[in-house]
C-alpha cells in the first residue's frame, strides 16, 4: 500500500514521462525501420527489403521480375509527374493483387520484384504472374487522362544469391521475344 503524498505523486508523473518518452522512441525506431525498407514513391519495399528478404530466406526462393513495356513513352508523352502517379497505381495493384506472405519491392525504374512466400514454387506463382499482368493492364486513371501500359515478366526459383538474375534472364527473354513480330509472350520462366 502507497500512502499518497507529494512526493508519490511526482514519482508517478515521472515514471509516466519515461515510459511515454520510451514508448515513443520505440515508435520513432519502428517508423525509421518501415522508411528504411520502404519506396518512398510507391509505398513498395526497396531494393534493402528485396535484400533482406532474400538473406533470410532458407532455400529456394521464386521470384518474379517485372518491367514495365515502354515506360519511357508515358514519361515522354504525359511527364514525369503522372509517369509516378502511374507508377504509385502500378504498385498498389501488386501490393493488392499478390498474398500477404509475398513482398513487392520497386526493383528500380519502372522494375518492380515480386518475391513469393517461402515454399511457393514456380508453377504455384504462375497464376500470381498472370493476375499482376492482367492487372497492370488496366487503364489508370490519371490527372492528364488515361493511361495504359502493359508490362513483362520474368519468372524463376532458385537459390537467394542467384534468383534475381535468373528472373533477370527469364524477363530479357520475354522483352526479347516481345519484339519479334510472331511472337506475343509476357512471361517467362526458368
Amino acid at each position: 500500500r502507497i500512502e499518497h503524498n507529494v512526493g508519490t505523486e511526482h514519482s508517478l508523473r515521472q515514471a509516466t514521462r519515461l515510459a511515454s518518452m520510451v514508448l515513443g522512441e520505440q515508435r520513432r525506431h519502428r517508423t525509421l525501420r518501415r522508411q528504411a525498407a520502404t519506396d518512398p514513391l510507391t509505398g513498395a519495399g526497396n531494393r534493402s527489403a528485396l535484400r533482406q528478404r532474400l538473406d533470410t530466406a532458407g532455400g529456394k526462393v521464386t521470384v518474379a521480375l517485372v518491367d514495365l513495356d515502354d515506360f519511357k513513352q508515358v514519361n515522354d508523352t504525359y511527364g514525369h509527374d503522372t509517369g509516378d502517379e502511374v507508377l504509385r497505381v502500378v504498385a498498389e495493384r501488386l501490393m493488392g493483387t499478390v498474398r500477404e506472405g509475398d513482398l513487392v519491392a520497386r526493383f528500380g525504374g519502372d522494375e518492380f520484384a515480386v518475391v513469393f512466400a517461402e515454399g511457393t514454387t514456380v508453377e504455384g506463382a504462375t497464376p500470381s504472374v498472370e493476375r499482376i499482368l492482367a492487372a497492370v493492364a488496366e487503364p489508370v486513371h490519371c490527372e492528364r487522362g488515361i493511361v495504359s501500359v502493359s508490362a513483362s515478366a520474368g519468372l524463376a526459383s532458385g537459390l537467394a544469391d542467384e534468383v534475381v538474375q535468373l528472373a533477370d534472364a527469364a524477363l530479357y527473354e520475354v522483352k526479347h521475344a516481345k519484339r519479334l513480330p510472331s511472337t506475343r509472350r509476357s512471361a517467362a520462366t526458368r
